[in-house]
């Protein structure tokens, strides 16, 4: 009997560990989609072209070990958006919170921007942060809609490429330029300015979303990142693809 009451007691143990090693889900693993089409700018080091990158390595870490294979394409940002609201893809990257009306954003970001200015060095400008757009020319690339998150009145000008932009700006057809801090240092380091006569300042950090196409397999693929992300935050696994990619900050809370 002892060796009965010690095998039950061995098969509860598994069964915890089992239990406690799998979320739950709201849908049945079976009636999950095989795969998951996300399309996104192409971003250095996050969203490379050749399937690399950061945000690649999270979306796969989240979906592939329960057999949804990872599907990727790069193109504008504006045009991913797109492809997810005429649900001919499942999501896009890069989203901020409620940006985009019609489609599902999940309660966990997998990143943030340290959305920064950049502008010509002038003795005039007495930088006070968002107050400093009031009134001015103010640009980013289409479909960000950074005035969605600020309360400051200015002219938003929207711009297919950085570099048109960043040409107006030197110009003097533009004031401001708008963008996160780790993409205007690299528009920075391919060199086609004079980064000496440019400055950077940080306005604000926005968190970046998975935002997902409003139908029923964009509501399964939305809960599965939800109830997997925390997990992985949990275990380490995440902080590892951040390390991993050398990322210049890690934007959540002690886990």
């Amino acid at each position: 009997m002892s060796m009965i009451n010690n095998l039950k007691n061995q098969l509860v143990m598994f069964f915890a560990v089992i239990t406690l090693s799998f979320p739950l889900f709201t849908v049945n693993a079976g009636e999950l989609p095989g795969e998951i089409n996300l399309t996104s700018e192409a971003w250095e080091e996050a969203t490379n072209q050749d399937g690399s990158g950061l945000y690649w390595d999270i979306m796969r870490l989240v979906y592939e070990p329960l057999g949804i294979k990872v599907k990727y394409s790069t193109m504008s940002y504006a045009r991913s958006v797109s492809l997810v609201k005429q649900e001919k893809a499942d999501a896009w990257l890069g989203a901020y919170i409620d940006e985009v009306e019609g489609v599902l954003y999940p309660q966990w970001h997998f990143d943030a921007d340290l959305v920064s200015a950049l502008y010509k060095k002038d003795d005039a400008i007495n930088w006070q942060g968002e107050q400093s757009l009031a009134g001015k020319n103010v640009g980013w690339i289409k479909g960000y809609d950074y005035n969605e998150y600020m309360e400051t009145k200015f002219n938003n000008k929207e711009y297919k490429s950085r570099k048109q932009a960043i040409k107006l700006l030197e110009k003097g057809r533009l004031d401001f330029f708008l963008d996160a801090k780790e993409e205007l240092d690299e528009e920075v380091e391919k060199g086609y300015f004079n980064a000496a006569d440019f400055e950077i300042k940080p306005i604000m950090d926005l968190k970046l979303y998975l935002a997902f196409a409003n139908n029923e397999r964009g509501q399964q693929l939305k809960e599965v990142f939800d109830q997997r992300f925390p997990d992985l935050l949990k275990s380490g696994e995440v902080q590892k693809l951040y390390n991993k990619w050398d990322w210049e900050s890690f934007p959540f809370k002690a886990q």
